[in-house]
């Protein structure tokens, strides 16, 4: 993909119908988490030290975008800069600031700069050519993290919901542990760490009465083994960290 091109986007996101259904600000607080964890391991934490700006890509409500500003001025100890960027109507009413900005549009043929770090919470299941698309944003960021749904479980399976998540988050790419990292690495991404993230803690997977009597259940066999709780209970992310060819270029080690 050219990343000067904008690619086209589903009506579901230009028109704010997903930005208005959806609810997944609400596990802002629970991604930020797992986030600082995964950077505070690279290098036994110093590469975090190195960033000055990050990308929002897919900010939704912004209240991620936000979060990031504060956790990596929190960790560098610097004034960072974190730029939300999305598609929907609503993102030019989001508040910013001198450091926090929110931008319209696609973030591979609007970005003026490489950031440090471009950051993608639950995108790119919504997304129908992820290689090209990760390809534009690779071109356009150091290293790249992802929170993935692994929506390739048995229990999803066997009531049928991947095919109800077409409609509706707009999952269509439904993804287990091995098929993202592999998907992130003929993206040319090189991983560099991942972790298995119990979504089913967020505040989004302890609203219904399911998600309330499977809890317990998740929550004892996530200790014993997170893979298997994927497989045959659901409610399991991935986050991932990999490195550009334009850091690998530049021959940035943080391992």
């Amino acid at each position: 993909m050219d990343a000067h091109d904008e690619r086209p986007h589903d009506t579901m996101y230009t028109t704010g119908e997903y930005f208005l259904k959806n609810e997944g600000c609400k596990d802002a607080g629970f991604k930020i988490e797992y986030l600082r964890r995964i950077l505070l391991r690279l290098d036994g934490g110093s590469f975090v030290g190195k960033v000055m700006s990050v990308a929002d890509i897919g900010c939704g409500a912004g209240k991620t975008t936000s979060a990031l500003y504060k956790l990596f001025k929190e960790l560098t100890g610097n004034e960072v800069e974190v730029d939300g960027y999305d598609v929907h109507p609503f993102i030019d009413q989001l508040q910013g600031s001198d450091r926090v900005r929110f931008i319209k549009g696609d973030f591979a043929a609007l970005a003026s700069k490489v950031y440090d770090i471009a950051v993608l919470f639950d995108v790119i299941e919504h997304v129908s050519d992820p290689i090209s698309f990760l390809g534009g944003i690779s071109a356009k960021a150091r290293y790249v993290v992802l929170h993935v749904p692994l929506d390739d479980s048995y229990f999803l399976w066997l009531r049928n919901l991947p095919r109800e998540n077409l409609k509706f988050p707009g999952h269509l790419v439904a993804l287990d542990p091995a098929s993202a990292l592999n998907l992130l690495t003929y993206s040319g991404l090189r991983v560099l760490d991942y972790e298995f993230t119990p979504g089913f803690r967020a505040p989004s997977g302890r609203q219904t009465i399911l998600q309330k009597l499977l809890y317990p259940l998740r929550s004892v066999s996530f200790q014993v083994s997170p893979f298997l709780t994927h497989k045959f209970l659901a409610g399991v992310s991935l986050m991932v960290i990999g490195a550009t060819k334009t850091s690998q270029e530049k021959n940035a080690r943080i391992v």
